[in-house]
């Protein structure tokens, strides 16, 4: 059987590797030069624990199992894991029943250890938080990685088992005959297989079309990052959330697994044409360190 995966980010290069460890030829396209160079290397870098996640969705049970599988696979491919853990601070009264909301959201998804602390607990651990601080949950589970280290790591290992990588080769189409699939073709040539696994992230919405599928329509939202200087040192032990509103998870303070201190992310949604739209603008830097300040001034 000859299988294509499409992207090469974490999720494609994962799946490839699981692939190779069957009977089967695994092939793996990726339209950029290298692995990992979409939404894998533009991200928070965090393994999250699953308490922000609606309870009974696959985005919840997966995001709790996935949690912790990441000591084994980071011991296998070799790459970093910290087991850090995570805050979600409450800065005013108004906030607090949404901090309740994602403990009980993360007990029914079967987050471990979490726990609500109180201001002077919080601060103690987390001395230069805002001290307006009046609560958080605190979530132990939670880690930080190198996600395209793992999405790298995860491809040499499967060329090693018998992959064929195909870089900078971004697919053009799929032939289906009787509803199968029959051919992948790219920029380069075209590839008789079996069967496709579309992981191409972002662009998954395009690669679905190729074979009929109009839905769904992926709409890409814009964050934008401020990176801090190492020499700041550790301003924060954890990873830091502010409670969340309906956008997004907000704007957080993340140590890095190499000893930096990611700012951000900015959220702005952006239409379905600007998939490509990964410019960093002077307002979003600034939104992005305003931001983090509110949790440590």
């Amino acid at each position: 059987m000859r299988i294509a995966v499409i992207g090469g980010g974490i999720v494609g290069s994962l799946i490839a590797r699981e692939l190779t460890r069957y009977t089967a030829d695994v092939l793996l396209f990726e339209k950029e030069p290298d692995i990992g160079w979409g939404v894998t290397k533009a991200n928070s870098a965090i393994v999250h624990g699953g308490f922000h996640e609606t309870p009974g969705t696959k985005r919840a049970s997966f995001c709790v199992e996935g949690n912790m599988l990441y000591e084994g696979l980071s011991r296998e491919l070799d790459v970093p894991f910290k087991r850090i853990g995570a805050y979600v601070v409450a800065l005013s009264d108004d906030e607090l029943p949404t901090l309740h909301e994602l403990y009980e959201q993360g007990l029914q998804n079967g987050v471990p250890g979490l726990e609500m602390h109180d201001r002077e607990t919080v601060l103690a651990r987390e001395p230069h938080l805002n001290p307006s601080v009046i609560a958080g949950l605190w979530s132990p589970s939670v880690g930080i990685t190198e996600p395209w280290s793992l999405a790298i790591a995860a491809v040499e290992n499967a060329t090693h088992n018998g992959l064929d990588l195909h870089v900078a080769e971004g697919v053009t189409s799929i032939s289906v005959v009787d509803a199968h699939v029959t051919q992948v073709i790219t920029e380069k040539s075209a590839y008789e297989v079996d069967a496709v696994v579309n992981a191409a992230g972002l662009f998954s919405d395009r690669v679905a079309e190729m074979v009929g599928l109009s839905e769904p329509i992926l709409f890409p939202r814009r964050g934008e990052y401020a990176l801090l200087d190492k020499k700041i040192g550790r301003v924060v032990s954890s990873v830091i959330f502010p409670t969340p509103d309906a956008l997004s998870k907000g704007i957080l303070v993340v140590p890095t697994i190499d000893g930096g201190i990611l700012l951000g992310p900015t959220a702005e949604d952006l239409s379905a044409g600007k998939k490509e739209a990964t410019e960093t603008t002077r307002v979003g830097v600034h939104q992005a360190i305003e931001g983090a300040r509110r949790l440590v001034p």
